[in-house]
């Protein structure tokens, strides 16, 4: 017997990490994964340094667990977004706004934090349903931490080499970058076509 499916409205939770500015690096994304019961909350996860947390901030600046994130079910029938900072002291700012520590506060689909210069946004999207192995009541499967961004002394990655030497006759292409300056680059182009056509 297969197990029931939780209702295809409960979404998961998709934050996205941008390192503070001047650090480098991308955004991450992270997907939250619902509860397979749907029950309340729907998705709830920590932010912080500690790597047994939901979303990994590598960085000194942030406390080891910052703020507590959960999808909560509201009476209508949706869905809210709800911010705990858990009161380390980088605190944790929506909109601007400091969050009063240990409190939890409803932030709009889409909100970006500020945790201790790290960008955190937060966004709801429709659920990915059951996996084969997945079970009613199982909790949110683990997101997997970002990886460290490199510091300024990291190694830069090779870059591919790429080729310059073209498929063509290499006299058909020296005749042609000569004839460049003399007769614009469309006629150069339009020769070099006309040649090899």
């Amino acid at each position: 017997m297969s197990p029931p499916q939780r209702p295809t409205d409960t979404p998961d939770l998709v934050v996205v990490v941008s390192p503070p500015a001047g650090r480098g690096g991308r955004a991450t994304p992270h997907r939250l994964a619902a509860r397979g019961d749907a029950g309340d909350p729907v998705v709830s996860a920590l932010l912080g340094r500690d790597p047994s947390c939901g979303v990994c901030l590598d960085d000194p600046a942030v406390s080891r667990a910052h703020a507590r994130v959960e999808v909560r079910r509201v009476a209508r029938g949706g869905y809210e977004i709800a911010v705990t900072d858990q009161g380390g002291p980088g605190g944790t700012r929506a909109g601007g706004q400091a969050l009063a520590p240990l409190r939890p506060t409803g932030v709009a689909d889409g909100a970006a934090l500020d945790v201790a210069g790290w960008t955190v946004t937060l966004r709801l999207d429709a659920a990915r349903g059951f996996t084969s192995d997945s079970q009613v009541g199982d909790a949110p499967a683990p997101v997997p931490a970002p990886k460290p961004l490199p510091g300024p002394n990291a190694p830069t990655p090779p870059r591919p080499q790429i080729s310059a030497a073209p498929a063509v006759a290499p006299d058909l292409v020296a005749w042609a970058l000569r004839a460049l300056p003399f007769i614009g680059l469309a006629t150069a182009a339009y020769a070099l076509w006309e040649t090899l056509a």
